[in-house]
């Protein structure tokens, strides 16, 4: 088992803090970014399986959300479908860069390779899990990633283990990288 602990700076002055555990049949991860803290755990193939996320709210009313993934696609843990997720391998939780290192990672593609997924994509603040279309272009220095539903483009730039060290306009790893 080998344990990274990584930090990104945001350029909103905020932070995102996340550790993870990868072991033989995967991995587990658990963060925070201010007051949201997400945990996530994937196969041995780096394709997520179950995702929490939970705001700080009222004490009486704080914000959660728990999904987990089956061969019929993501669930909410009443048991409730989201439609159209069955061939959403990836989750991308808005508030933190590391859901953009498990796709390039379970991807590993090779140079000018690219490809179009689905994904399940988590809003933060309003937890309404939906699925989205990512493109994935690797590039000379790491990615172009982009958001195929919202137009969203940025060019990620990734270490040779895949975890994304800058985010332009967004964040940049400022420790942890292996």
């Amino acid at each position: 088992m080998t344990t990274y602990d990584l930090t990104w700076q945001w350029v909103d002055g905020g932070g995102d803090r996340a550790s993870v555990m990868v072991k033989d049949d995967g991995w587990f991860v658990s963060g925070q970014h201010g007051s949201t803290c997400y945990w996530l755990t994937t196969d041995q193939d780096g394709a997520a399986q179950t995702v929490e996320v939970a705001l700080d709210g009222p004490e009486d009313h704080p914000a959660k959300l728990a999904l987990r993934r089956d061969a019929f696609g993501w669930h909410h843990a009443d048991g409730t479908l989201i439609e159209q997720s069955i061939q959403a391998y990836d989750v991308d939780i808005a508030c933190t860069a590391l859901t953009n290192t498990l796709p390039i990672r379970r991807l590993n593609l090779g140079p000018e390779e690219s490809a179009e997924i689905d994904v399940l994509y988590i809003p933060i603040p309003a937890l309404k899990p939906h699925v989205v279309r990512q493109h994935y272009r690797r590039t000379p220095t790491g990615y172009l990633y982009e958001n195929r539903d919202s137009g969203f483009r940025a060019n990620l730039t990734v270490d040779t283990a895949g975890w994304v060290t800058d985010y332009p306009g967004v964040c940049h790893l400022t420790e942890g990288a292996p």
